[in-house]
């Protein structure tokens, strides 16, 4: 059902050239600083391209010394402790179930807040750090020299209860997100998060127990704010992240993978790069899987390549990011990957989905050498030998798909912070048409938009903006970007036009086929 226009939907166009506002899904960076070649051995970073060349949203905590930490990056507050129990020892004792731990999180008062929640899995995946190693082939029981995923100045960690039978890498994070498919052979699942070894994988909801580590703030952290930009990218408001709306359709070996993104060129920017985890896992979608939507888990409004997969079903791939996954004793040879489709295993001479379309795992970077003794093989469906790893057999692809990501100037957070008359500056700048809804709504809504020439001239004094303009379901916002071009010629003042036209999920007023908006750029010549 259309919803009227002029009761619920406010539209406020305004132009700006330096917001000033905090968005509500800033995406931690990795804490990763090094590089590594696909040998493992460490590397310059410099002109590589990877997670370690890049620095962005530098992990910032502060300790409250009331057992919270403060996320300065996120707006998150979380428990400093997964020691539910309070006995001063982290061990089996303090996990609890999925539903238990959501239970804990919800009636818990702690540093005079009672507003604990459980966290969703893009909350709970801001605390990992890069900086970890992998401990999944540590076969020791002292773990007092290894490195988690996860500051450990400010956060109290302990690897798995080898007293109680658990294994080192028992360490799984309770979320509230839940697959919307299943695991294994029809197992509910939880995505959670393990800090010991580094990944997100769906876990089995019954007869598991999990380590539980609560927060509050900033509800609105992980809704992504997606707007098709009309020329090939899609930008995200919420992370002020720019994306490839296409993959790269074929797939490729990591630094294949990294080249690809630093020299292309799409929507005419030349700032692309391959994005780290922690951005890569902004962009899933965790109501869709390919069982439930037939779809990646990904918001429409992006193309994914599918393919027939090992078990010869249609499903979608990995993604590389530019992340390094260490090893115990620091190999880098292995990158972070995210499962866009099926997480797929091969488990007991069968093709499974093991941890789900949206978990996060990592495999070898190339392959020019023997596999070692680790790796197993088979023949997949298709006749192909299929290459897996692991207590669950991850499938291991080597040639991944890639979807490059760049940075764009922070769209505005209100239409009280933008200046509705900009000045024209002798380089180029972005500015923004605000859409406003005066109350959140259940559904989408959206509209057509393009930029009209006035005095202005588009490729002259602007560049062309054309594309959908989406307010995500619960959102009340979205913006426009607009590219205007710098010069320094002595001219007019000079006007163009913004034209909104095909409202879906709302009415324009009776009669109305179209909105538009005039910008004036001033000439600072």
């Amino acid at each position: 059902m259309q919803v009227s226009f002029l009761s619920l939907i406010m539209i406020q166009f305004a132009l700006i050239s330096q917001p000033a506002f905090a968005i509500n899904f800033t995406v931690v960076d990795t804490g990763q600083n090094k590089c590594f070649n696909s040998s493992g051995s460490e590397v310059s970073c410099t002109g590589t391209g990877q997670d370690g060349a890049y620095t962005m949203n530098t992990p910032s905590y502060t300790n409250n010394n009331d057992g919270t930490i403060s996320d300065k990056i996120t707006g998150l507050s979380w428990q400093s402790s997964p020691d539910t129990n309070n006995d001063n020892i982290i061990d089996s004792n303090d996990k609890k179930s999925q539903s238990a731990a959501e239970s804990y999180c919800n009636n818990l008062e702690l540093a005079g807040s009672s507003d604990w929640r459980l966290p969703n899995i893009k909350e709970m995946y801001s605390l990992i750090n890069f900086s970890g190693e992998d401990v999944s082939s540590y076969s020791e029981t002292n773990t007092s020299g290894l490195k988690p995923f996860i500051d450990t100045d400010y956060f109290s960690f302990a690897y798995g209860d080898v007293n109680a039978g658990e294994r080192i890498i028992d360490v799984q994070y309770a979320t509230t997100t839940l697959y919307v498919s299943t695991t294994m052979n029809g197992d509910a699942t939880m995505f959670g998060v393990n800090l010991a070894d580094g990944r997100i994988k769906g876990y089995p909801i019954n007869n598991k127990t999990f380590t539980v580590q609560c927060v509050r703030g900033n509800a609105q952290y992980g809704k992504n704010s997606f707007n098709d930009n009309g020329d090939e990218t899609i930008s995200d408001n919420a992370t002020s992240l720019m994306w490839q709306q296409n993959d790269s359709q074929l797939t490729k070996n990591w630094n294949d993978a990294i080249n690809y993104c630093e020299t292309s060129t799409t929507g005419n920017y030349s700032d692309w790069r391959l994005p780290n985890a922690k951005e890569l896992q902004s962009l899933l979608d965790y109501t869709r899987s390919p069982d439930t939507t037939q779809s990646a888990a990904i918001n429409a409004v992006f193309n994914a390549t599918s393919f027939i997969n090992e078990e010869g079903e249609v499903d979608w791939g990995y993604y590389w990011s530019g992340t390094t996954h260490k090893s115990y004793g620091g190999s880098g040879k292995n990158a972070v990957y995210v499962s866009f489709g099926r997480a797929l295993g091969y488990m007991n001479t069968q093709w499974l989905d093991v941890h789900g379309a949206g978990a996060q795992r990592s495999e070898l970077k190339e392959t020019t050498t023997q596999l070692d003794p680790s790796y197993g093989s088979t023949t997949d469906t298709q006749g192909n030998s299929a290459i897996y790893h692991g207590p669950q057999g991850d499938i291991v692809r080597i040639k991944n798909f890639a979807r490059c990501v760049r940075t764009f100037t922070s769209s505005p957070g209100s239409s009280s912070e933008v200046d509705n008359s900009p000045t024209e500056k002798d380089t180029n700048f972005t500015n923004y048409f605000f859409l406003q809804l005066s109350k959140p709504l259940a559904i989408d809504v959206s509209v057509d938009y393009t930029t009209n020439d006035g005095t202005a001239i588009v490729n002259n004094d602007y560049k062309e903006a054309k594309g959908i303009a989406t307010i995500t379901a619960g959102n009340t916002y979205t913006t426009i970007a607009v590219e205007i071009i710098g010069d320094d010629v002595k001219e007019d003042d000079e006007i163009f036009s913004l034209i909104l036209t095909n409202p879906q999920g709302i009415n324009f007023p009776s009669g109305v086929t179209s909105i538009s908006a005039s910008r004036t750029i001033k000439d600072d010549d």
